[in-house]
Parts: C-alpha cells; sequence; structure tokens
C-alpha cells in the first residue's frame, strides 16, 4: 500500500489534506507530522513514505530544507509542497530540491485530487517495474 506523509504545523490543514486524500477513493496508508524535524526524524528512524507532502513554513524545519534532507535519505521520494508563498523565489528553491510539485494554498480539491491520482499512478508503476 502507498504511504503519504502529511506535515504541517497546523491541525486543520494536515485534517484538510488527508480528508481530500480519502475523498480519492485510493488506498493509502496516512502517517502525519507537525514540524519538518519530526518528519524527518521519523524518516531516519525507518518509517517507508512513498510521498511526503509538506508546508513550506512549519518550526524547527522548514518543508524545503525536509524534502531535501529527505530526498539525501531516500532519492527516490515524491515531494509536495504547499504554500501561500507565490513568490518565484520559493517556487525555484523547490525545484533545485527536487520537490515532485509546489501547490499554493488555497488548494483547489479538483487539483489536489488530480496531483493524488498522479502520484498513486506513478507509485502503482514503479511496484510493477522488475528489479533489474
Amino acid at each position: 500500500m502507498c504511504r503519504i506523509m502529511v506535515v504541517d504545523d497546523e491541525f486543520t490543514e494536515r485534517e484538510g489534506m488527508k480528508y481530500l486524500i480519502e475523498k480519492t477513493g485510493l488506498r493509502f496508508e496516512i502517517e502525519e507530522e507537525t514540524n519538518g524535524a519530526a518528519a524527518l526524524e521519523r524518516i531516519q528512524h525507518g518509517s517507508e513514505v512513498d510521498i511526503l507532502m509538506t508546508d513550506i513554513e512549519m518550526p524547527f524545519m522548514d518543508g524545503l530544507e525536509l524534502c531535501i534532507q529527505a530526498h539525501a535519505l531516500r532519492p527516490g521520494l515524491k515531494t509536495v509542497i504547499f504554500s501561500a508563498h507565490r513568490q518565484f523565489e520559493y517556487a525555484q528553491r523547490a525545484i533545485e530540491a527536487g520537490v515532485t510539485s509546489y501547490i499554493l494554498k488555497p488548494v483547489r480539491a479538483s487539483k489536489f485530487e488530480e496531483l493524488i491520482c498522479r502520484l498513486h499512478k506513478g507509485w502503482k508503476e514503479e511496484q510493477t517495474v522488475p528489479a533489474h
């Protein structure tokens, strides 16, 4: 089963993302954390996350730094950043960090569902590729 970690310091944001993920009808195992440092610690200690969805601004470690460090540990990890920041600089830094997708808040449900379906499809395809 595909595993998603939702990271946001705001409870309502995490709940909203989880609701939209579940609304797709696709089967996911969902973990959550309240900040980047806690999320990274879980990944370091063996959390088998396939998709990391994170806010950009959080205490202790921001979403960009989380993505950079998570990619160093798990190069194939898919990462999605959610941000209210429309400045190009944030998007540019996200691209440099290897982020899969950068979504502006407020998130439109239809766009979010489309993204989740695309990420799930990609994950399924990776699972069916035979190892060399």
